[in-house]
């Protein structure tokens, strides 16, 4: 079983925040990690992250984008690695950031820096809530009026773990990052073992 930097109990994440660049670990922004490329590469593909998702392997995932007829503004379904669409996630092992320019990212490069493992949730008049924020590990916290709840319950009792969710940059992040690209929503990642291809699911909101 891979040793993940996200815990797998949903109630337990790890925050994380956006710091000063970095060429190795988990980043986005900036240019993508030298000979890393999604199958499909269209005229508005971007780089927007790779997530060193593994403790005690050097696999990596990246991010691309191409937001094709302002299809990051479509959010609310989730998607996987059989479906073209606006994201592709692109499996690897251990990398670092490239230097040319080809599908460089709009936004800033930014470390994620991952902090210590937590409860993932805080007690409202309405009861426990899922953590917002920046995280990896946890229960997607989901803020938008999309029926989503459900589906993320179902994927989670299928064994898939929240791998990273981002959220639009706060003011625990280093500033001047860039336009988010997923409006002002979060954009979630999920996988279970043994992490093929496959075994990856996202989704957005906006």
């Amino acid at each position: 079983m891979v040793k993940l930097v996200a815990p797998r109990l949903i109630d337990r994440s790890r925050p994380c925040h956006l710091g000063a660049n970095t060429d190795i670990g988990s980043r986005i922004g900036g240019f993508p990690p030298d000979g890393v490329r999604p199958r499909r590469v269209h005229e508005l593909t971007v780089y927007f992250g790779t997530i060193a998702f593994a403790v005690d392997s050097d696999r990596e995932v990246s991010i691309f984008l191409t937001d094709e007829d302002n299809a990051l503004l479509r959010g609310g379904q989730v998607y996987s690695d059989d479906v073209a669409g606006a994201v592709e996630i692109v499996l690897h092992g251990r990398s670092r950031r490239g230097s040319a320019a080809l599908l460089a990212s709009p936004l800033s490069g930014r470390a994620i820096v991952i902090g210590a493992e937590q409860d993932d949730w805080y007690v409202t008049e309405d009861g426990r809530v899922p953590i917002g924020r920046h995280k990896m590990g946890g229960r997607p916290s989901i803020h938008k009026e999309w029926d989503l709840e459900g589906v993320c319950a179902e994927l989670q009792q299928s064994r898939y773990v929240q791998v990273v969710q981002l959220d639009f940059p706060g003011p625990e992040d280093l500033t001047g990052i860039g336009s988010w690209p997923f409006g002002d929503g979060m954009f979630h990642i999920l996988a279970r073992e043994p992490f093929d291809p496959q075994d990856w699911i996202w989704f957005w909101e906006n």
